[in-house]
């Protein structure tokens, strides 16, 4: 009798612990301090106070409930592929690319196929860790999309007119994250619409001129550009280089050309008139010796200037010489070409 209360008494002790441990453990859980993005948040009403351990920033990262364990205990790929691209860039490695094959970052499999089929330092015009020639100005990695042991990091490229956005393929291996392929291929590059500005150059068009056999007539087509600090400048390398494709397809065509897209040497504007000085362009473009041609050449010009605001005319001149440019087109010196001066000419 007395071994059956024992027994009893036993259990009855057991079961209170047990009971004891998980009421108190639910409210422990219920009433505590969570780390969230960064800063200690209240969550019932716990007896401690706030926690003394820096609470760390969470990351933005999509995060697949099979690998969070896993990111306990290692490094998201964004930070990955922002150590790999810190010591590429901002530590001038450009120069010195074939340290990459001792980069932690990079999967094995990913340097063995860079060294069997493509040679950085060769092919430097489009390299494969930055997708073209040009080093960016500065960097920054994108969130990170992790699917598994899979991962899309977007790396943003900053240049002077905008940013190119390449994607990064990361893959879990042994517990880190590594890349194991640069997307060029899928990378977008977008420009800075607040660098950009509208400007209108004159060609000929057929269409719109009809049966006209009038010399010197010319139409306006608008085009955005990325403007530099020489605004005269930049409309006459538009005009010279010629109408686009698409600009033709519309019925635009012009004396100017890829081929003419070099003749300026310089343009200085003074009291609304446009000195521009040209390279020898006489037998490039022999047509402008005709006085139709010559009416074309100047009213092209005369019109690009003027409405883009720049200048009312422009004086011409061939290797710094008025002369040498009037008594081609078979003018000579006159008042209307300030009889030749080559005060102003650059």
């Amino acid at each position: 009798m007395i071994r059956n209360f024992v027994l009893f008494t036993v259990i009855i002790v057991f079961i209170f612990i047990v009971s004891f441990s998980v009421i108190s453990n639910f409210y422990n859980k219920k009433n505590t301090w969570l780390c969230v993005n960064g800063d200690w948040v209240k969550q019932g009403n716990p007896k401690e106070d706030t926690p003394d351990t820096p609470c760390p920033s969470q990351s933005d990262t999509k995060i697949s409930p099979a690998v969070t364990k896993d990111l306990q205990i290692n490094e998201n790929p964004d930070k990955v592929v922002f150590e790999f691209y810190d010591w590429y860039i901002s530590k001038g490695s450009v120069d010195t690319v074939e340290n990459y094959k001792e980069r932690s970052e990079l999967s094995p499999e990913f340097i063995s196929r860079m060294e069997t089929s493509f040679n950085v330092v060769e092919t430097k015009d489009n390299n494969t860790f930055l997708c073209t020639s040009e080093i960016p100005l500065s960097f920054q990695t994108g969130v990170s999309n992790i699917q598994e042991d899979k991962s899309i990091v977007k790396v943003e490229n900053l240049y002077k007119d905008g940013k190119l956005i390449i994607p990064i393929e990361m893959r879990l291996l042994d517990g880190k994250w590594k890349i194991i392929g640069i997307l060029c291929e899928q990378s977008q590059y977008i420009q800075n619409q607040a660098n950009k500005k509208q400007i209108v150059i004159y060609f000929n068009n057929k269409k719109v001129a009809g049966n006209s056999n009038e010399c010197g007539l010319v139409y306006g087509i608008e085009r955005t550009i990325t403007p530099s600090d020489d605004q005269a400048k930049d409309v006459l390398l538009h005009l010279f280089s010629g109408p686009t494709y698409s600009e033709k397809s519309k019925g635009y065509s012009s004396m100017f050309s890829e081929k003419t897209a070099n003749i300026l040497k310089s343009i200085k504007i003074v009291n609304r008139v446009a000195y521009i000085n040209l390279n020898d362009i006489r037998s490039l473009m022999t047509e402008v010796s005709s006085s139709c041609g010559s009416k074309e050449f100047i009213t092209a010009v005369d019109e690009t200037l003027r409405n883009n605001k720049l200048a009312d005319k422009a004086i011409f001149a061939i290797n710094s010489s008025v002369e040498a440019f009037y008594e081609w087109i078979q003018i000579g010196c006159v008042p209307e070409n300030y009889n030749c001066d080559n005060t102003n000419i650059l």
